[in-house]
C-alpha cells in the first residue's frame, strides 16, 4: 500500500498555508477560521517560524476561558480588549453553555483600530456574532478579509486600484484547483474547492457594493463598472484552461459564470441593449450563461433563458460574428 499512501510528494497544505500567511501585510493579525487554515497556518507560524511578524487567532479558540493565559505570551500584535481575565463571547451553540462574556468581535476589532494594528480575517467570521457589521466592513484584499471602519470605507474604485494590485489566486498549480484529484472528504479537496470563490472574492464584492445601490445605472459610474468587468475576467482566466479538444474546463463553480455575466447584463442594459457596443457585452453575458447552463442542471428561476432568447432575437450571430467581440 505504500504507493498509495505515500505522500512525500504533497505539499498542498505547506503551500497553502504559506499563500495565506505571505497575503498578510507586515506586522498585522489574521483571524482564521475552521481547522484547515487554523492548523496550517499556526504550525508554519509557532513550529516553523515562518512569518514571525504575523499573528495568527483561531476565532474559535478565543471562545474558550483558558486562551488568553496560555496564548498571550506568543503574540506580538493581537490585542486583547481587556487587562481582566475575561474570555470571548460564547457564541458557538455549545450546548448547556451560558458562560458570561465580556467582549464580542467588535470589541477585538475596536481596538486594534484604535492602535493601528491591521486586522485581517481568513476565510471568513464565525457565525453568530454580528454586532460588528453596523462599524464595520470585511473587504477582500488578496487572500484575505480586511477589517475597515466604515468610517474609513474604499470607494468602489479605490477598491479597485487595490484588487488590481493583488494576486488572489490560491495556488498557480492548476491541479491544487482541481478537485477531481482528491478524495472527497480529504483537506485536499476542500482547498482546492476553495480557490475559485478566493479568485473570484474581489470582483464580486465589487458587484455588491455598487449594485447595493442604483449607483450602477448612472453614467457616470459606467467606467467603474467596466472596470468590475475586467476583475470578473482576470479571475476566470486564472481558473479556466483550454483542453487539448479544444473544450474549456473551468476551476470554480457555476454560480461565479453566472454572476461574470450579470455585470456584463448591466452594462449592457446601461446601454440601451442596441448597438454593436451593447452587443459586445451580451456577447459575454451570453458566453457565461451558455457555459452556467451546460454546467448546472438547475432550474432558471432568474429568468435567463428568456432574456438570452430576446438576445438571440435582437443579435443575430451573437456569439459568432467578428464584429460582437471585444
Amino acid at each position: 500500500n505504500y504507493s498509495v499512501c505515500d505522500m512525500s510528494n504533497n505539499y498542498i497544505m505547506r503551500d497553502y498555508g504559506r499563500k495565506l500567511l505571505d497575503a498578510a501585510p507586515p506586522n498585522s493579525v489574521v483571524m482564521v477560521e475552521g481547522d484547515m487554515p487554523s492548523l496550517t497556518s499556526r504550525y508554519l507560524r509557532y513550529c516553523e517560524y515562518y512569518r514571525e511578524d504575523v499573528d495568527i487567532v483561531d476565532q474559535e479558540l478565543i471562545g474558550f476561558v483558558w486562551f488568553k493565559p496560555m496564548h498571550q505570551h506568543v503574540f506580538k500584535h493581537y490585542i486583547f480588549p481587556y487587562d481582566s481575565k475575561v474570555y470571548y463571547k460564547n457564541v458557538f451553540g455549545r450546548q448547556g453553555e451560558t458562560r458570561p462574556y465580556s467582549y464580542d468581535f467588535k470589541a477585538v476589532f475596536d481596538v486594534h483600530t484604535q492602535a493601528g494594528v491591521p486586522l485581517y480575517i481568513y476565510p471568513f467570521m464565525k457565525s453568530g456574532d454580528e454586532n460588528y457589521k453596523q462599524h464595520y466592513d470585511l473587504v477582500p484584499v488578496s487572500m484575505l478579509y480586511k477589517v475597515q471602519h466604515k468610517q474609513q470605507a474604499y470607494t468602489v474604485d479605490e477598491f479597485l486600484d487595490i484588487a488590481f494590485q493583488h494576486d488572489y489566486n490560491l495556488n498557480e498549480n492548476m491541479d491544487y484547483c482541481d478537485s477531481s484529484l482528491y478524495p472527497a472528504r480529504s483537506w485536499e479537496y476542500v482547498i482546492a474547492e476553495s480557490c475559485g470563490h478566493t479568485t473570484f472574492f474581489p470582483p464580486e464584492h465589487a458587484h455588491r457594493v455598487i449594485t447595493s445601490s442604483n449607483d450602477y445605472k448612472e453614467k457616470k459610474y459606467q467606467p467603474t463598472m467596466r472596470r468590475i468587468l475586467k476583475l470578473y475576467e482576470r479571475a476566470y482566466n486564472a481558473l479556466t484552461e483550454k483542453q487539448p479538444d479544444g473544450s474549456l474546463r473551468h476551476f470554480f463553480g457555476p454560480g461565479h459564470n453566472k454572476n461574470y455575466g450579470v455585470i456584463a447584463y448591466l452594462i449592457y442594459n446601461n446601454l440601451g441593449s442596441t448597438g454593436v457596443e451593447a452587443g459586445k457585452f451580451a456577447r459575454i453575458f451570453m458566453q457565461q450563461w451558455e457555459i452556467l447552463f451546460d454546467r448546472t442542471s438547475e432550474e432558471d428561476t432568474d429568468g435567463l433563458k428568456r432574456v438570452m432568447k430576446d438576445v438571440y432575437e435582437r443579435f443575430p450571430g451573437i456569439l459568432t460574428d467578428p464584429k460582437y467581440e471585444m
